[in-house]
C-alpha cells in the first residue's frame, strides 16, 4: 500500500510510540471524539456490561450516537473492539465499572439511571457529579497523549510563558517534533 509522502518529525522515542499507539497519526480527533460530553464515553462500559444489547442500553440511558460513543470509549481505552463486532471491557473500563457499581451498591440500573438524568443537561459534569468528574480526569490522564501535552504545557508555565496554542506547538516542535507534527500539523500541502 502506498502512502503519500508528508512532513514528519525526526525524533524517535516515547512520543513516536505514543502517536503509533493512537492507531493513526493525523486522525486523532477526527476519528474519536465526536461527542462533547465525557459522560457519553464514560457510560459506554456500563452499557457493554449490561446483559441487553449495548446499542439499545446506550440509547436509552446515555446517548443516541452509538458509533461515536463506541469509538471514543475505545480510543480512551475503556473497551477493546473485537473482530466479531462485540466489545470487551479493558482493565481501565473494568475500573470505571467497579467505581460505578460500588457507588450504587452494585446496582447497574442505578448507575444507568444516574447517566440518564444527565442526558440533555448543559451543566458541566464537575458541577453535576464531582466524583464522576474525577473518574473522567483519571481516564483522560491515562491517555498517553494527555500526559505528554500536560508535561509540555507545564514546562511553558514554569518558564512564565502563556500556554496558548501557538506557543505550545512551537515548544513541542523544539522538544518533541514528532509529537508536534503528528498532533498539530494538518496533513496537507499548504501545512
Amino acid at each position: 500500500m502506498l502512502e503519500k509522502p508528508r512532513v514528519v518529525g525526526t525524533q524517535v522515542g516515547r512520543e513516536a510510540s505514543t502517536i503509533r499507539f493512537q492507531a493513526g497519526p493525523q486522525r486523532v480527533a477526527n476519528q474519536s471524539f465526536h461527542l462533547n460530553r465525557p459522560k457519553n464515553y464514560l457510560g459506554y462500559p456500563f452499557c457493554v456490561y449490561h446483559p441487553e444489547p449495548t446499542e439499545n442500553v446506550l440509547e436509552e440511558y446515555v446517548v443516541r450516537d452509538f458509533r461515536s460513543a463506541r469509538d471514543g470509549a475505545a480510543f480512551f481505552g475503556l473497551i477493546e473492539k473485537q473482530p466479531d463486532g462485540s466489545d470487551v471491557l479493558s482493565p481501565l473500563g473494568e475500573e470505571v465499572l467497579r467505581f460505578g457499581l460500588q457507588k450504587y451498591d452494585q446496582s447497574l440500573r442505578s448507575v444507568l439511571e444516574e447517566f440518564k438524568s444527565w442526558k440533555g443537561r448543559q451543566t458541566r459534569l464537575t458541577q453535576l457529579a464531582p466524583d464522576w468528574a474525577l473518574v473522567v480526569r483519571w481516564v483522560v490522564f491515562s491517555f498517553p497523549a494527555t500526559q505528554m501535552l500536560v508535561k509540555h504545557i507545564q514546562e511553558l508555565q514554569n518558564n512564565d510563558q502563556p500556554p496558548i496554542l501557538p506557543a505550545v506547538v512551537e515548544h513541542l516542535f523544539d522538544t518533541s517534533p514528532t509529537f508536534a507534527v503528528e498532533f498539530f500539523i494538518r496533513d496537507t500541502e499548504e501545512a
